[in-house]
C-alpha cells in the first residue's frame, strides 16, 4: 500500500556541495569517487518513483535533522521517504526498525519527511509517535530535493545508495529484505576496500 503525494513544490533546486553545512543550515554530503566495483542489479518494478537505479544521486541533502545526524561514511544509505500522515508509511516503521538494527554496522537508514517541523511534530503527536519509536535517523526536507530528483510519486518509497552516490535499489521499504541488503553490503565492503587503496 502507498499514498499518492501531491506534486506541491516537487521541482525544487537539486544543488548541493561537498560534506558539511549548506545554506540556511541545510545538511549536504558529497560522495566518494565513483568506482568500477560490481554491485548486484535488481529488476523489481519501481512503482513509487522514477527508476534511477544505476544513476548518480545528487549530493545527500536534508533541511533539518530530527535525530542526531548519522555518520554515513563508507556505508550504504537506505532512504525512506515517508510522512506522519501516511498510514502505509507508519505501518513500515517496524520493518525499517528491524532493518536498521540488523544492519547497523554497515547501513545507515534515514527516514525523510517533506513535512515542515510544526506539521511533523503535530503528526507525531497525533499518531502517538516520538523519536524513540524509531531505531533509525529522522530528518525533514520540505524542499523535496532528494525526492524530486527520484521523482517520488507515492510514499512510502525507498532508495538504497552506495557511498559513491549510485542508486542501487528502489522500491517500498517492506520489499527491502535481508537477502537484498546482504548482497548490497557485500558489494559496499568491496567498494570501501578499493577506495582505501
Amino acid at each position: 500500500l502507498t499514498e499518492k503525494i501531491a506534486p506541491s513544490d516537487a521541482g525544487a533546486s537539486a544543488g548541493g556541495s561537498a560534506s558539511g553545512t549548506g545554506a540556511s543550515g541545510a545538511v549536504t554530503s558529497g560522495w566518494v569517487p565513483k568506482s568500477n566495483t560490481p554491485f548486484p542489479t535488481f529488476t523489481n518494478t519501481v512503482s513509487t518513483a522514477s527508476d534511477q537505479r544505476g544513476n548518480q544521486l545528487i549530493p545527500f541533502f536534508v533541511q533539518e535533522w530530527i535525530t542526531k545526524q548519522p555518520q554515513m561514511d563508507n556505508k550504504l544509505i537506505v532512504i525512506d521517504f515517508w510522512a506522519t500522515w501516511c498510514q502505509p508509511c507508519r505501518a513500515s516503521i517496524p520493518h525499517m526498525n528491524q532493518t536498521a538494527a540488523k544492519f547497523a554496522s554497515d547501513v545507515v537508514c534515514v527516514g525523510i519527511s517533506d513535512e515542515n517541523k510544526s506539521a511533523f511534530d503535530a503528526g507525531m503527536a497525533k499518531n502517538k509517535l516520538d523519536v524513540t519509536s524509531f531505531t533509525y535517523s529522522l530528518a525533514l526536507d520540505p524542499s523535496n530535493k532528494l525526492s524530486s530528483f527520484l521523482k517520488v510519486k507515492a510514499i512510502p518509497s525507498c532508495a538504497v545508495v552506495s557511498s559513491d552516490g549510485i542508486v542501487r535499489w528502489q522500491g517500498q521499504p517492506t520489499e527491502l529484505n535481508d537477502a537484498i541488503l546482504t548482497k548490497l553490503v557485500a558489494a559496499q565492503k568491496v567498494l570501501n576496500a578499493s577506495v582505501k587503496k
